[in-house]
């Protein structure tokens, strides 16, 4: 049987030729490489197909280029069999490849064409598995005229009822400075460029390039020791508006730029430490920007232009006021607003605003962190970038009928507006995170732990059990890890699909708490698995957003934040007990005495002695909170505190003994490092601190037409 023949695997119809998968009246493109690699995995079933094999049929025997590119394959492979239910379609034999897990069956000519009788016909055939000559696999099976002629036929018939989907075409890279190009926006006639570039070690500034002119040095716009980010033109081309933060206090200004002159004018304060988005309506009167929950659950503001000294006027919340506003994107010319709402770092969706009712609609789901977002030309599609399974892909989003496709660009980060001849500007982040370590004797840099293109992230480390939890995307998905403290003896824990975060050993080591959601709730889970067992158990805590969890000592209830105060949740009888007077979001208890916390951004760590298991006196500040300005990138061992701190330069590692005064600090690492919003995990026997961490990437801006 030719490689291009159509067939099905179950319900699910496969069509090369299009490149095409169909499940009832459910449709989706896939790029040439990922069909390729199901069509030979189908042509081989069920035997299984090594990695040697696929390079070989897919990638000419290119081994250079296909070992990086088959793994990433098989993960865009994964997703788009997801929204069909298939996503453990594929099956990966660890160290030897991949098997498909069902019978491929040949569709008649009747069933390539939507709508008609979708009878499967005959099991495929299993050609010889002699190696292939150097052309690609799907040309490689010699084919008699009639099966062109009947292609094109087919491809005819489908043209009709399918577009093509968003491929990467018309791709071209537009920045190639040393450090970081980031948050590309336009002028409206598309000829300026304008954007935020950082040097290592050095605050952002925003830059000017003039698209036509190439070959000029762009134009500096900004100069101050302030972090400039996110800007947005108006549509007129004439004026800049962008926001401003220090990269140590946190403190954020919003601020109007003449790109004439060069005139700047501040125009409003904004929520400090969190990240600032910013778009403007059509007629250039209104500025949109996110910032925090007010009582009302509002969180995103409107400052009217027109008025000489504006006030932000906070916009009225109707629906889904329990999670708040990030990024804003008004449509060209049309009623609608697209925001993304974030109820936690599990989960952020996508949302139409209408303007004349003020009612909004979910577009998204199963999504858990968007990087950008932006309107089509004509108003009927969003484009938007988020990151999933450790993989930052784009999407084009009908606004109307809700289908979407995915856009062949790996690395796709922080999309802008769209220009009127559908030119897309963005940059491409190529940070994988991957664990390393810090060995305190030396503490000189940090000693990598894991490298290459799958990630690791937020790990934990059990001194008892010697071993490793983490969560990593190996298999497609993230999922919970177990392994030794050289991250070898792998084996995954969980097979969840979907999000998983804050992984954290109980005490005994039997058991490791997180908090996860499926892909189709937008509400989160306390979980609990059984590490001999396997067995996941998920206690009902009446919450349906939860903060970072954390055990107490005697490993019978979970500490976690409930309306801004520390509460104790026990486990036997669902008991819940406020732990703190004052407001807390994480805690940590090394031993029954007492247990330490963070009251949120700036204010330092925190000490609260119990006694028989009740607070037993006033809080003690451990660390200051000009010494420590974070939340959450700390450790607590019954001896030591470990913590990052950001600094102008980078991150600092340090270390304060609670025998002592003083702490000290360990190493200092480039910004953009390390996210100081990771796990730490400390290895007594090798006396290192594990953590997260990304080799210092290379950020660019790309452009893309879109079609």
């Amino acid at each position: 049987m030719s490689a291009e023949t159509p067939f099905s695997l179950a319900d699910l119809h496969v069509v090369p030729l299009t490149l095409t998968l169909s499940q009832g009246t459910t449709s989706l493109q896939i790029q040439q490489k990922p069909m390729e690699v199901l069509c030979y995995l189908a042509s081989q079933y069920p035997a299984l197909v090594t990695r040697e094999q696929l390079i070989d049929a897919v990638w000419d025997g290119n081994v250079y280029v296909g070992e990086k590119a088959l793994t990433n394959t098989i993960w865009q492979l994964r997703q788009a069999l997801t929204p069909f239910g298939q996503a453990d379609l594929i099956a990966t034999v660890r160290k030897k490849g991949y098997r498909l897990q069902l019978a491929p069956v040949a569709m008649p000519l009747a069933a390539q064409i939507p709508g008609a009788d979708h009878s499967p016909a005959v099991t495929v055939a299993t050609p010889p598995t002699t190696s292939p000559g150097k052309t690609t696999w799907l040309r490689r099976s010699g084919w008699h005229w009639s099966g062109w002629l009947m292609a094109l036929v087919i491809l005819c018939c489908s043209l009709l009822y399918w577009r093509w989907p968003a491929a990467a075409t018309g791709l071209s890279q537009i920045t190639r400075q040393q450090g970081w190009a980031m948050f590309p926006t336009v002028t409206p006639d598309g000829r300026y460029l304008v954007y935020s570039w950082q040097q290592f070690g050095q605050p952002a500034d925003l830059f000017l390039r003039d698209l036509q002119q190439p070959e000029d040095a762009p134009r500096q716009l900004t100069f101050t020791p302030l972090d400039e980010l996110r800007p947005v033109i108006s549509n007129d081309g004439q004026t800049l508006y962008y926001s401003s933060k220090s990269p140590l206090d946190g403190r954020c200004l919003i601020h109007q730029l003449s790109l004439q002159t060069l005139q700047e004018h501040t125009l409003q304060t904004c929520g400090r430490h969190g990240d600032i988005y910013l778009d403007l309506s059509a007629d250039n009167r209104y500025l949109y920007f996110n910032g925090s929950r007010d009582a009302q659950g509002r969180s995103w503001y409107r400052l009217d232009l027109q008025q000489k000294n504006p006030q932000a006027e906070a916009m009225p919340c109707h629906d889904n006021c329990e999670q708040r506003v990030r990024d804003i994107a008004v449509q060209p010319d049309g009623p609608y607003i697209a925001l993304t709402r974030r109820a936690n770092r599990l989960s952020e969706e996508v949302f139409l605003y209408d303007q004349h009712t003020g009612r909004e609609r979910q577009l998204t789901s199963g999504q858990s962190d968007i990087r950008g977002l932006a309107w089509s030309p004509d108003g009927r599609q969003l484009i938007y970038s988020t990151e999933n399974n450790g993989r930052s892909l784009g999407f084009v989003l009908d606004i109307h009928s809700g289908k979407q496709s995915a856009i062949a660009v790996d690395d796709m980060s922080f999309v802008s507006r769209v220009t009127a001849d559908g030119q897309l500007y963005f940059h491409r982040d190529s940070s994988v995170p991957q664990l390393g370590y810090v060995p305190l004797h030396t503490a000189s840099a940090v000693f990598p732990l894991s490298a290459g293109e799958l990630s690791y992230q937020a790990p934990d480390f059990h001194q008892g059990r010697e071993q490793l939890v983490y969560l990593s995307n190996e298999n497609g998905h993230s999922e919970l890890w177990l392994a030794d403290r050289q991250l070898l003896q792998k084996q995954q824990l969980t097979r969840l699909n979907g999000v998983i975060k804050y992984p954290r050993w109980s005490h005994r080591g039997d058991k490791v708490l997180f908090v996860s959601r499926s892909a189709s709730s937008l509400h989160d889970r306390l979980t609990i698995l059984d590490v001999a067992t396997g067995q996941l158990s998920f206690p009902d805590t009446g919450i349906q957003v939860h903060g970072r969890p954390s055990w107490t000592a005697d490993d019978k209830a979970v500490l976690l934040p409930v309306q801004g105060k520390l509460t104790r949740f026990d486990l036997h009888n669902g008991h819940k007990e406020v732990m703190t007077q004052g407001s807390g979001n994480y805690a940590q208890m090394p031993d029954e005495q007492g247990f330490y916390y963070t009251k949120g951004r700036g204010q330092g760590i925190w000490w609260q002695a119990l006694q028989q298991g009740k607070p037993a006196s006033a809080p003690l500040q451990i660390i200051s909170g000009d010494a420590f300005s974070e939340s959450y990138s700390w450790l607590a061992t019954p001896t030591q505190i470990f913590y990052l701190q950001a600094v102008k330069d980078g991150v600092e590692v340090w270390v304060k003994q609670l025998t002592s005064q003083q702490p000290r600090r360990l190493v200092v690492l480039p910004a953009g490092q390390t996210d100081l919003a990771a796990n730490l995990a400390f290895d007594a026997t090798e006396n290192r601190l594990i953590l997260q961490y990304s080799p210092v990437p290379k950020i660019d801006i790309w452009q893309w037409q879109l079609d």
